[in-house]
């Protein structure tokens, strides 16, 4: 971290090298004085590993994939604007409780704003797969889930594929 601290400007600049060549770099700036400092700046993420998911929970095992994230900060201090995207690649990831083994997965997420965001993604598990779509903003939510012949579960007792086609709307009277 680096910072230059003035009266009429601050600048703040992160660089981080991670494990697996992953890095996370940043810069922001205020510039001006007063309540409403005019904001600046970007942040960019890579994971380039996501090994550490399994030292968070026992449920899943051998999971593998990479994130990254680029972020545009703007505006002022009062009024910040903030867009950019982040996604997975390359997810999978075994869940032994329910006999899963999850491939393919990819999922982007862009905001265009601090409220509204656009998500689209998917997942394999057997020989089938589940997409996810949607959209939000302020109070709404839009989402769908389809899929077809996607392993639910594989356990001795039970071999279950579901094949979902679910709409999922959220407003301000539902």
């Amino acid at each position: 971290v680096d910072a230059t601290l003035a009266p009429d400007a601050t600048r703040a600049t992160l660089r981080a090298a991670l494990d697996h060549d992953g890095r996370i770099d940043g810069e922001v700036t205020l510039s001006g004085s007063g309540s409403t400092q005019a904001l600046a700046g970007r942040v960019d993420l890579a994971l380039n590993s996501l090994a550490f998911v399994e030292l968070l929970t026992p449920a899943v095992a051998a999971v593998q994939g990479r994130v990254s994230a680029n972020l545009s900060l703007g505006g002022t201090t009062a009024q910040p604007q903030v867009q950019g995207s982040a996604s997975v690649a390359g997810f999978a990831a075994e869940i032994p409780a329910a006999g899963l083994q999850l491939h393919d997965g990819e999922v982007m997420v862009r905001a265009s704003d601090l409220e509204h965001f656009t998500l689209d993604g998917r997942i394999g598990s057997g020989g089938g797969t589940l997409a996810l779509s949607g959209s939000g903003g302020g109070n709404e939510l839009h989402a769908t889930i389809k899929g077809e012949n996607f392993l639910a579960a594989d356990i001795p007792a039970a071999m279950v594929l579901v094949s979902p086609d679910l709409r999922i709307d959220r407003d301000d009277k539902r």
